[in-house]
Formats: C-alpha cells, sequence, structure tokens
C-alpha cells in the first residue's frame, strides 16, 4: 500500500516538474517584455496549481470509494466464512 502512495505523489511531483519544464521553455521563447512573460507564468503556476489540487482530490475519492468498496467485500467474505463454519461444526 505504501508503494500507491509513493506512485501518486510521484506522479504529482512528475506533473508540476513537467509543468515546470514546458512553462520555463515558453517563457525562454516567447516574444514578450519581462513583465509579462512574469505575469504569464504566474497565471500558468496558479493554474497548473489549481490542477493539481483537483486532482489530489479525485484521487483521494478515488482510493476512498475503493477503501469502501474492498471494506465491504470483506466483511461480507468474513459473515459467509462464519456461516459456513457455523454449518459444518453445528
Amino acid at each position: 500500500m505504501s508503494s500507491d502512495k509513493r506512485g501518486g505523489g510521484s506522479f504529482v511531483a512528475g506533473l508540476l516538474t513537467g509543468i515546470a519544464v514546458g512553462a520555463g521553455i515558453a517563457f525562454l521563447l516567447a516574444p514578450q517584455t519581462g513583465e509579462e512573460a512574469r505575469d504569464v507564468l504566474r497565471a500558468k503556476v496558479r493554474e497548473a496549481s489549481e490542477q493539481a489540487g483537483d486532482l489530489l482530490e479525485k484521487g483521494k475519492t478515488v482510493i476512498e470509494t475503493a477503501r469502501g468498496t474492498i471494506d465491504s467485500s470483506v466483511e461480507d467474505e468474513q459473515e459467509v466464512a462464519e456461516r459456513e463454519h457455523e454449518q459444518t461444526h453445528a
């Protein structure tokens, strides 16, 4: 389970790194003044941050849903096993 947590963090880190590199290249190639370029860069960083936050929230929702499904399935299987045990030992 710990590898799942690291995988999600690695994805977000990779995503943010990719965005930063892309923004840096665009910054260098853009025919804008320094102030205009900084404004664009700030907007892109803000947008990327919001998108990363959205992805994180969606990931948390998926994990919680999966956890609930797994917990419910385990409980159901335990009940079936207990009933079978009682029937075979009664």
